[in-house]
């Protein structure tokens, strides 16, 4: 009696039989990360045993979990996921930056020839512990975002099936409680920044006085500072991003122009996501709006900072970007150069080094001491944990600005109005 052969549907593959009788038979997969089909085979003694093999397969890859490619390892994926799908999503430049930092540096060196299939939560636990000892637990955090990132895309791109990170605690980091410097304290750093010369002196003075980030303060232009109100408008920050190869895809023997680094690359440009608002200023160095409205807001300035500032915009030399902080030779301050002033600073004030954030820190910590209102201080110095609209701003400006005053009283900035 001849057997009945099972009626096979379409989409249940291609099945052959080999000419030592064993039967054949392949499903097409998704494309992988370098777009190329991959096909999934299965081989069975018997032509039923074929069949029922392959709709178990077409079963498992319908509902993920069989469509890795064998050869597919996380430092290829992550390579994919760098190129073709970090730079789309809504993320600010310099979060894509640093995301990708940690992907070459810390996971890819690590992780990187281990196969997606075969990744354990047991590697990636050892990861972070070893990270956690080498770096930091923020480190570890970092990767942590990244990883969860990458492997969900890989799900959604139909190349792994399972989320191994859905089997991964984050790793715990406590930040360290941030350190506000004292009145005292405030005062010899500042006078001691005068030491340095009047652009030094005023870059720190208006640090300590509007409270201001790093990348806000190097990216004032003097258009945004009005003297004349004792105002400053706080809309744009100076950040380093990286440029785009634009001449090709990369390949084993590397990229079409030889260059390593994008920016030495003939083709090289910006890739923003869409609907990112910037402006280039030189090189690498490109002006961004801050990531949420409350980073947009107007300070009031002090009497002394607006005297250092008059006194500054008098005797600067012109440079071609404008810019109230700049080296000699008019280029713009690095957020690097800022760093290693900053800590040259602290040890020529004689000074427990502690991360410039403290600035930031010490001005909030000193008007709530002051008794100034904590959502007064939190409007104008842009926390992002308050949501305070620009009308709310102009409305209590009055009131920021006396609140501001307390700083007069203080941060005489004594050292200050004696140099100036």
């Amino acid at each position: 009696m001849t057997q009945k052969k099972p009626r096979r549907g379409a989409g249940d593959g291609t099945l052959f039989k080999r000419a030592d009788g064993y039967w054949v038979g392949g499903i097409e997969l998704p494309p992988g990360p370098d777009g190329h089909r991959r096909y999934k085979r299965i081989v069975r003694s018997t032509r039923n045993a074929a069949v029922k093999a392959l709709r178990d397969l077409r079963r498992d890859i319908d509902t993920g979990r069989v469509t890795a490619k064998s050869s597919t390892t996380l430092g290829a994926w992550l390579d994919h996921w760098r190129t073709h799908i970090l730079p789309h999503r809504k993320l600010a430049p310099n979060t894509i930056a640093n995301y990708n930092r940690i992907a070459v540096n810390h996971i890819t060196p690590t992780l990187g020839r281990t196969r997606l299939d075969r990744l354990t939560p047991v590697q990636i636990r050892e990861f972070y512990v070893e990270l956690t000892e080498r770096v930091s637990g923020r480190a570890a955090q970092k990767a942590d975002q990244v990883l969860r990132l990458a492997i969900k895309a890989a799900i959604r791109d139909g190349i792994i099936g399972i989320n191994i990170m859905d089997r991964v605690d984050k790793p715990a980091h406590r930040a360290k409680d941030a350190h506000a410097f004292s009145a005292a304290e405030t005062l010899k750093i500042i006078d001691t920044a005068f030491g340095d010369g009047l652009m030094w002196g005023a870059r720190w003075a208006t640090g300590f006085c509007t409270a201001a980030r790093e990348s806000e303060i190097l990216g004032l232009e003097w258009d945004r500072v009005d003297l004349d109100r004792g105002l400053m408008e706080v809309s744009w920050q100076l950040l380093r991003l990286q440029k785009q190869h634009g001449c090709g895809t990369t390949t084993a023997d590397g990229w079409p122009c030889g260059r390593t680094r994008p920016s030495f690359c003939p083709q090289a440009h910006w890739n923003f996501p869409p609907g990112m608002v910037w402006r280039e200023c030189t090189e690498s160095l490109v002006w961004t709006r801050p990531k949420t409205r409350a980073g947009m807001r107007i300070i009031p300035l002090v009497a002394p900072l607006v005297e250092v500032l008059r006194q500054l915009q008098s005797v600067a030399e012109p440079n071609p970007h404008n810019l109230v902080f700049h080296r000699p030779d008019g280029h713009p301050i690095t957020q690097d150069q800022d760093q290693r002033a900053w800590k040259k600073l602290l040890a020529d004030a004689g000074i427990e080094h502690q991360p410039q954030h403290s600035v930031r820190h010490s001005t909030a910590t000193l008007l709530l001491e002051a008794g100034v209102d904590v959502h007064i201080v939190q409007s104008v110095i842009g926390h992002s944990d308050i949501a305070m609209t620009r009308q709310y701003q102009h409305v209590n400006m009055d009131l920021a600005r006396a609140a501001w005053s307390n700083l007069d009283t203080l941060l005489p900035i004594t050292a200050v109005r004696k140099t100036v």
